[in-house]
């Protein structure tokens, strides 16, 4: 594991030319998106889990999602190909998690 600036290899990723950049989104918020939950809700539904089974699951569910714990410590970068403007949003994102392209040089550099 390692700390990411998520933030500054976005603006640097958005300066490439046909590169559309997504993100720095915390874990547990794409995990959401995503559908963790109800995927997790629709596990639970087999009849053959144990007790200690369910218990894990939700556990592994918590730990990912928490804030707490993974959930914002870890981030979600999506760097994709195409035209910036036309770029569909991809999986787990929105059309407002795009990082703009920097217009001056004091973009590239601002926090």
């Amino acid at each position: 594991t390692i700390d990411v600036d998520f933030q500054a290899c976005g603006r640097q990723a958005a300066k490439v030319e046909g590169a559309a950049v997504f993100g720095g989104l915390e874990q547990g918020e794409f995990l959401g998106r995503m559908g963790i939950v109800e995927r997790l809700q629709a596990l639970l539904n087999n009849d053959s889990l144990t007790d200690d089974d369910i218990d894990r699951m939700i556990t592994a569910c918590e730990t990912l999602c928490h804030a707490d714990q993974m959930g914002s410590r870890y981030k979600v970068l999506a760097i994709v190909q195409g035209d910036h403007e036309q770029r569909q949003t991809p999986a787990g994102f929105i059309p407002e998690d795009r990082v703009r392209r920097p217009t001056s040089h004091f973009d590239i550099i601002a926090p």
